[in-house]
């Protein structure tokens, strides 16, 4: 006689008491790692461009290792990161600072980033490798403080994510991996700002402190950190006029003054720079004063903008010629893009984010953009808050695609040509 089947063995997808304990602490663990992922992504998927179009010109062109790393071994993979300005801190690392008043010296190059990597090259087998740590160990550090930062201040996690694939694909980015400050510089920007935001003055003028020795520019982060310590006391630069703020900026320094003397230590780094100087050469203002020989000249801006268009006009872009037979210089006119552009971003900025912000951009591009076009690019590069102003307004998902693709487009060519020898910036 036949029989009924069976009813079908049911599965207990149920999770045992025992697979929640492990389970548990992972997902928490994930959960807490999250806000990790973007800017891991953004450091791999950027680095891993800028390596491929480096290093296969170094190996399939058979560039000879580049005279900046003197005596350093050939490490192909690297090679394409040490250009032009690498020179001057492998001769500070080798040999000290020099002066020499009627030519290119080397004091033009703050000590921070050099005295580092003297430090590290006994650990990492020589500068090279030490560079190399240094600036990705810096730059995926100074990602996390962007990111970090973006989550404060934009609206949505979406916008913090486009700023921050903005920055690693910015077509000069590949001077984050150069043996150059940049990497350094952003870290030590973001960490300011970071810690300025969530008022942690301690971390916020150290950070600052260390700015104002690597680079010119890192005096800003000391005006950034006042202008953030008088909005505290009620002090801004939309009342500074009236009588109220005054008293405000009066009592805050009663209350708050140890915060205002700490904050002048933010320019500690510099401060200890010129000392140097002074004991070294008996001119505190050696590295200033010897950027002429470079080419840098104080001048108005719109002037350094007109005689920027002026030269462009002169060259033949359609047949690659400029006067005198030289390569056209295509380089320009992104520089000259990111400066013009760059100023109209300095309003937006200062009207999105706040004077703090805002005086900063301003500040940023006026300090090289007053003497000559040169590296404007890189200078952009590191200026943070026009990121964030992008990255929340650049939310249409057609601009957003044809933005992130020309860009990394430029980043490869850009990284081709320096490794190529080509002067970038």
């Amino acid at each position: 006689m036949g029989s009924e089947a069976a009813p079908p063995a049911t599965i207990d997808l149920t999770p045992q008491p025992n697979e929640r304990i492990v389970a548990s602490p992972l997902a928490a663990l994930a959960s807490r790692l999250a806000w990790l992922q973007t800017p891991v992504c953004v450091f791999l998927t950027s680095r891993l461009i800028c390596f491929l179009a480096g290093a296969f010109v170094v190996m399939a062109h058979g560039i000879e290792k580049p005279e900046a790393s003197g005596d350093a071994p050939r490490v192909p993979w690297i090679d394409w990161t040490v250009r032009y300005d690498s020179g001057w801190y492998f001769r500070i690392i080798e040999a000290g600072y020099s002066y020499t008043p009627t030519e290119q010296s080397p004091v033009a190059f703050f000590p921070l980033y050099p005295t580092m990597i003297q430090c590290l090259s006994p650990l990492l087998d020589g500068p090279m490798w030490a560079s190399f740590w240094l600036n990705h160990v810096a730059f995926l550090g100074g990602l996390i403080y962007v990111y970090a930062l973006g989550l404060r201040l934009l609206p949505d996690r979406d916008s913090a994510d486009r700023a921050l694939w903005l920055i690693g694909l910015f077509p000069m980015s590949f001077f984050f991996s150069s043996f150059y400050t940049e990497s350094l510089f952003l870290f030590l920007c973001a960490g300011t700002f970071y810690h300025a935001q969530r008022r942690q003055w301690g971390w916020a003028v150290f950070w600052a402190a260390l700015g104002s020795g690597c680079r010119i520019p890192g005096v800003l982060l000391y005006g950034y950190l006042m202008l953030e310590w008088l909005k505290d006391v009620g002090w801004t630069m939309g009342n500074f006029w009236t009588r109220q703020a005054w008293s405000n900026l009066a009592r805050g320094a009663r209350r708050h003054w140890r915060v205002l003397l700490l904050i002048q230590f933010a320019l500690a780094g510099l401060i200890a720079y010129m000392a140097y100087l002074q004991i070294e050469f008996d001119d505190p203002l050696a590295f200033q004063k010897t950027q002429v020989h470079w080419g840098r000249k104080l001048a108005a801006p719109w002037t350094v903008i007109y005689e920027a268009v002026k030269k462009l006009l002169e060259q033949d872009f359609w047949h690659g010629i400029a006067p005198a037979g030289l390569p056209a210089d295509f380089v320009s006119i992104f520089n000259l893009t990111v400066l013009v552009g760059g100023y109209g971003l300095c309003i937006l900025t200062w009207r999105r984010f706040g004077a703090p912000y805002g005086l900063f951009c301003l500040g940023s591009l006026l300090l090289p953009g007053s003497s000559e076009l040169i590296s404007m690019g890189r200078f952009f590069a590191v200026i943070v808050p026009f990121f964030f102003y992008l990255g929340e307004k650049l939310h249409h998902p057609a601009l957003e695609r044809v933005v992130f693709a020309l860009s990394t487009g430029l980043l490869a060519i850009f990284t081709a040509l320096s490794s190529a020898g080509f002067f970038i910036g």
